[in-house]
């Protein structure tokens, strides 16, 4: 039994029972070499590893794969309206090398700038102020569509949460979000270790409590869950304006709880993902003692508005050519007129 209704083959398929792969719809990035749909399965991605599942890695997805059906209803729906969860490993020789994933849906697709070709719409997006959008001449969200999305992506968080999975990997580019009813879907799940796992990020994304080599655990994924929340919140990319610009946010809850998350001392000091998602809910901020590193200085910030073309202004009057001309030049010019005079004055006694 697995996750998503309507996956009709077994929990472990045979790689070769799906017959040639057609071209993936990915470029190939972390740990896959592409992302395939299936042949005769629509709505079904094939994701390929770029080696075999070790021993532990391959307990994880299988246990992953059959969680679900013991989760409650509630929990079960998140699951299939907000993340890419695995059905099926794939197997090859007795090794797990992918699994199967849900497709995500339409809804999370549009027409993009600049070309207007449709493609799924990153959370990358809402990182960006107002004027950006206005600039490609898209409508920007609304404080309360960022909300929705953010509520959705909080949620995906409190899910894993729940039953001690950490993800780690909370970036822009691993959940989408729905231009239509602004909700959230979160992919790559399949990667989700148990209570500890690898510390994955990109860049930007650096847990100052959990370096590089470090594994992450709950708290990494509260850091980067509240980063990831700041930024779509505030339409700042850079983690030192989202901190500055959580000040300008209409519940001031928010900016409370989010500060705590990135400015705690301490790791341990950082809310749930439950508590936070309580304070999207409107919930007052229950909020324990919690010791802030200083609010980094903002440095100063370019003007963001750039003229779509330059100004027409007149040419300047050229300046005047100047001709270095030596000094010998004049002395030159008054010997000829001499001579002149000298023939002149023979042409003219001969004539006489």
């Amino acid at each position: 039994m697995t996750a998503t209704a309507g996956w009709p083959l077994a929990a472990a398929v045979d790689l070769a029972d799906l017959g040639p792969l057609p071209a993936s719809i990915s470029l190939g990035a972390g740990q896959s070499t592409g992302i395939h749909p299936l042949p005769g399965h629509d709505g079904w991605l094939a994701k390929l590893y770029h080696r075999p599942a070790d021993t532990d890695a391959a307990a994880c997805l299988d246990w992953l794969i059959r969680l679900p059906p013991s989760m409650p209803a509630t929990d079960r729906a998140r699951v299939v309206a907000s993340t890419s969860w695995p059905v099926a490993a794939l197997v090859d020789g007795g090794k797990t090398i992918g699994c199967v994933l849900p497709r995500a849906p339409a809804k999370f697709r549009a027409a993009m700038p600049p070309d207007g070709a449709e493609r799924y719409l990153e959370i990358d997006w809402l990182a960006r102020p107002e004027a950006s959008f206005v600039r490609r001449g898209l409508t920007p969200p609304t404080w309360e569509q960022r909300l929705r999305v953010s509520h959705d992506l909080v949620s995906v968080a409190v899910l894993l949460g729940r039953y001690g999975l950490v993800y780690s990997d909370w970036s822009y580019s691993n959940a989408f979000y729905s231009p239509t009813d602004f909700s959230a879907y979160v992919i790559d799940l399949d990667g989700c270790g148990r209570h500890r796992m690898s510390n994955i990020f990109q860049p930007n994304w650096e847990d100052p409590h959990t370096p590089r080599g470090i594994p992450a655990d709950a708290t990494t994924d509260r850091y980067r869950v509240a980063l990831l929340v700041a930024r779509v919140l505030t339409g700042e990319r850079a983690t030192v304006h989202a901190l500055h610009a959580l000040a300008d946010l209409p519940q001031p809850a928010l900016t409370e709880i989010l500060r705590d998350g990135l400015l705690a001392t301490t790791a341990a000091q950082r809310p749930a993902a439950a508590t936070l998602l309580a304070v999207l809910d409107g919930r007052p901020y229950l909020r324990m003692p919690v010791q802030r590193l200083p609010l980094p200085a903002r440095p100063a910030v370019a003007p963001t508005r750039v003229p779509a073309a330059a100004p027409d202004v007149a040419d300047p009057a050229p300046a005047p050519v100047v001709v270095d001309r030596p000094v010998h030049v004049g002395r030159w010019f008054a010997a000829v007129v001499f001579a002149l005079l000298i023939v002149g004055l023979a042409v003219y006694l001969t004539s006489l």
